[in-house]
């Protein structure tokens, strides 16, 4: 893995730490759902790196 991907695996990592931190914060129902889509998306990004696939653009 280059330098460039453990920095994005680190950043997505991150992120995905505050956004399950959020998601305890939720007021709403459409909070929930944002913060869920969310994790999925982090989540899938986060393996993808690990398991060496191109992730192209964002």
């Amino acid at each position: 893995m280059d330098r460039r991907n453990m920095h994005r695996l680190r950043f997505y990592q991150e992120e995905l730490f505050l956004t399950k931190k959020r998601l305890f914060g939720a007021k709403s129902i459409k909070q929930v759902r944002f913060l869920q889509d969310r994790i999925n998306f982090l989540q899938t990004r986060i393996d993808e790196l690990e398991n060496g696939k191109s992730l192209g653009r964002f």
